[in-house]
């Protein structure tokens, strides 16, 4: 006995002795959300028999590890976490004899989703080939984790819908609405319905096991999708025989936290929760369901996508916009579904394929806000579920501050997201491997989402010879009609040289994206180059500049043979014979002088022809370079489909001016087009179009037309100050100092838009007016009486131009 407890005593000391600790683990990753922290290690040991897992929110590590995982183990979630706090954590592995030196690490519990540019980069399954040219993964989930990433998801399921109907709406603001039934299995996630779960979220008892990217109670917003992209998730579905209301989903919806959205702009109804005006114009989505699959899911033989738009005043649903069921036979094999989603177009791609599309540019459906995204599992019975293996969620990328896409023809040998004639070439190129070719006459244009109300400069390099023309457009939503145009037309040299065209864009509700179209015409006769095309935020602004219509065909014998005036401060007596080049005429040679808060009478004798037409006539009045502002469609004439002789051979009425109107030359357009045709808008083209632009002069209401009166001699006389820049433009002020108003006086070499500014010598602006500037002599009267005195700075910029002087206002 002695001597085997002898024997046994000293195996214990060899042991003991000669064993060791286990090598220490290493590369440390961690991922810190919302309620929870992920760490991950690499396991360099082979004798440890577990690890060690310490985590504090103070930098002193605990005496007793919070958690010990079993040999081999690289990976730990810590749970119980309080969002935006540090944490300090430490894994050691161990064994007999003891532990390892401990690998440490500092992780933040952040709100805000972070792209894992390691995960991204190494997909275990590539996306389709749907996946534009140039677009790379700006969000995803890959559905690895063994618990549900919470800053890409929200468990309370809510909608647009069940907001309208109040479907659980008390347990949606209290917070108590039914969580979803799901399981992680390392590679994907399974949305499930059964017997046992989730609790029914509709009276009925109809489930639903659903994740979503916004939370209707909170407001809170997990995914900034408003610029649009390519959206692909990966997913299959099954059911028993005992499963039934089935559902499996994948959709977009309009966001809360009420019902603008839903509701069309321009209507107000009462809803089960209150009175609700609308902000979404009609013919736009509140809804894309990118698939709603019901049925036996091993008998299914289609996948419908559904997009909706249209509701009633009263808040009714009226329909979708538009529907299409792809042929999908069994829907438990895995299957890719991709929505594109643009400017101007709603793409749907099946397994890398594009099936079907809306892409209508005069019937934009896009909308232009974030949308919540939802992946959800609906039914009753036992048992039925939704496996997404990945949701991908790609945009082109905004490099170095530049938001137009492809600007330099890199992304492949196709002009796409460019559309026009244009053609990429590797000849000639500035930079990089690409650039655009336009041959003379050729196009090219691209629809952007930019911030609305922000200035941009659309900056671009060109080589060659001849003249090229760039524009930039501000589309109004559904309709596609332009609103504000900036145009620069340059020579083009043989040697790379940039340009830059300065914009402003458009106002939207709220944080809502703004659509602008930038086009480039070559306007020579030979080849032009063109490399790195980009869209910056900055610069002045920009002057807006009138459209220019064209006429289309088979309009020549519908046109104004005279247009006169009556009860004007200055008259005008037009006479015309023929019919104006390409259907569009501008008269520059007078003018209809009026005062604010005026109005004259108006006769407008057309040709024989134009009785099977119909005339808009608008007015600039706030001269921002549109005719879409409320009040500028000054009259309608003729009705749809029919002779109307009676009202448009011979047009008479009134055209009375805003006392808001601005001041200075404004444009006026008269427009025919055909009474079977659709109204074109004061810029569209369409066939039997025809247009006239006049120019009325606006006055200050309180004093008459300057420049031929006493007043004003004796105005200048009181004092002046005079500039000139070097193409002779000459600006003067007077009076100053200023009581009551001023005059800018320009006197330009040739016509151009401009703007005029009145700034505090601390920088504050006080008043900008976009005007519009005629060869020879222009005036412009400024009101001071709500300006408070002091020092200021009156500034006329304009495309190339800028004067600027001091002036004194008492």
């Amino acid at each position: 006995m002695k001597k085997n407890l002898l024997v046994t005593l000293s195996l214990f000391l060899y042991l003991i002795t000669n064993a060791q600790v286990p090598a220490s683990p290493s590369n440390l990753r961690l991922l810190g959300t919302r309620s929870w922290i992920r760490l991950e290690w690499t396991d360099n040991a082979a004798t440890e028999l577990g690890y060690k897992i310490y985590w504090n929110t103070t930098n002193s590590k605990p005496a007793v590890p919070n958690a010990t995982v079993a040999v081999n183990t690289t990976r730990y979630y810590v749970s119980s976490v309080v969002p935006a706090t540090a944490y300090y954590t430490w894994v050691e592995a161990y064994n007999a004899a003891g532990s390892s030196t401990a690998l440490s690490g500092t992780a933040t519990t952040i709100k805000n989703w972070v792209l894992d540019a390691v995960e991204a980069s190494n997909l275990s399954i590539p996306s389709s080939a749907g996946v534009p040219a140039g677009m790379q993964i700006f969000w995803q989930d890959e559905f690895n984790d063994g618990l549900l990433n919470r800053n890409k998801w929200s468990t309370n399921y809510y909608s647009t819908i069940d907001y309208r109907d109040t479907s659980s709406y008390s347990k949606m603001r209290n917070n108590t609405l039914p969580q979803p039934s799901y399981r992680m299995t390392g590679n994907s996630i399974l949305l499930l319905i059964s017997n046992n779960a989730p609790d029914p979220f509709w009276t009925s008892g109809r489930k639903v096991s659903s994740i979503q990217t916004y939370d209707w109670n909170s407001n809170e917003n997990y995914l900034d999708n408003k610029r649009g992209g390519y959206f692909e998730i990966r997913a299959r579905r099954n059911n028993t025989s005992q499963a039934a209301n089935l559902n499996a989903a994948y959709w977009f919806d309009s966001p809360g936290p009420d019902l603008k959205y839903y509701e069309e702009a321009g209507n107000t109804f009462t809803s089960k929760t209150g009175p609700v005006t609308g902000v979404r114009p009609r013919g736009q989505v509140f809804e894309i369901d990118v698939f709603e699959q019901s049925g036996n899911a091993s008998t299914a033989t289609y996948t419908p996508f559904t997009i909706h738009g249209n509701v009633a005043a009263d808040g009714t649903f009226q329909g979708n916009l538009g529907t299409y069921n792809a042929s999908l036979t069994n829907h438990t094999n895995w299957a890719t579904h991709g929505l594109l989603w643009t400017p101007t177009s709603i793409k749907y791609y099946l397994n890398g394929t594009l099936v079907k599309e809306w892409s209508d540019k005069s019937n934009i459906k896009s909308p232009n806000h974030f949308m919540n995204v939802f992946l959800g599992m609906y039914g009753t019975g036992d048992s039925s579920n939704m496996e997404v293996d990945y949701i991908r969620g790609y945009q082109w990328p905004v490099v170095n501050g530049n938001e137009l896409p492809n600007g330099g023809a890199e992304y492949s040998s196709q002009l796409f997201p460019w559309e026009g004639t244009a053609t990429v070439s590797t000849v000639g190129k500035r930079s990089g491997n690409n650039c655009f070719v336009l041959a003379a006459g050729q196009t090219l244009s691209q629809y952007v989402y930019l911030d609305n109300s922000t200035s941009y400069q659309l900056k671009y390099w060109m080589s060659g010879s001849g003249s090229l023309k760039a524009t930039v457009e501000n589309i109004t939503p559904v309709t596609g009609a332009s609103q504000n145009l900036y145009s620069l037309t340059t020579a083009v040299s043989s040697t790379f040289t940039q340009q830059t065209l300065d914009f402003s864009t458009g106002a939207e509700y709220s944080a809502n994206m703004k659509t602008v179209k930038v086009t480039f015409s070559n306007t020579g006769g030979s080849a032009v180059t063109l490399d790195d095309l980009e869209f910056q935020k900055g610069g002045g602004g920009g002057s807006p500049v009138i459209c220019v219509p064209a006429g289309g065909s088979h309009a020549q014998d519908r046109y104004i043979t005279s247009f006169t005036t009556t009860g004007a401060a200055h008259n005008i007596s037009y006479t015309n014979s023929a019919y104006p080049p390409n259907g569009y005429g501008i008269y520059t040679a007078d003018s209809i002088t009026m005062a604010q808060g005026s109005s004259c009478n108006m006769n407008i004798v057309n040709t024989p022809n134009t009785k099977w037409a119909r005339a808009k006539i608008y007015v600039d009045w706030n001269n921002n370079g549109n005719f879409g502002d409320a009040g500028e469609t000054v009259l309608s004439v003729g009705n749809a489909s029919q002779d109307n002789s009676a009202t448009m051979l011979n047009i008479a009425a009134s055209l009375a001016v805003p006392a808001t109107a601005a001041t200075g030359k404004i444009p006026m357009r008269i427009r025919y087009y055909d009474a079977w045709n659709t109204d074109p808008g004061p810029c569209g083209q369409a066939d039997y179009t025809t247009t006239h632009d006049f120019i009325l002069n606006i006055t200050a209401s309180s004093i008459m037309m300057l420049g031929t009166g006493e007043a004003d001699n004796r105005l200048m006389a009181l004092s002046q100050k005079s500039t000139k820049d070097l193409a002779g433009n000459t600006m003067i002020v007077y009076a100053n100092p200023a009581v009551d108003r001023f005059v800018v006086q320009y006197n330009s070499t040739a016509f151009r838009a401009a703007k005029l500014s009145l700034t505090r010598v601390n920088g504050s602006i006080v008043l900008t007016r976009s005007i519009r500037v005629e060869k020879g002599v222009n005036k412009f009267v400024i009101e001071t009486g709500n300006i408070q005195p002091g020092l200021y700075l009156v500034a006329f910029d304009s495309p190339g131009f800028r004067q600027a002087q001091k002036i004194v206002i008492k």
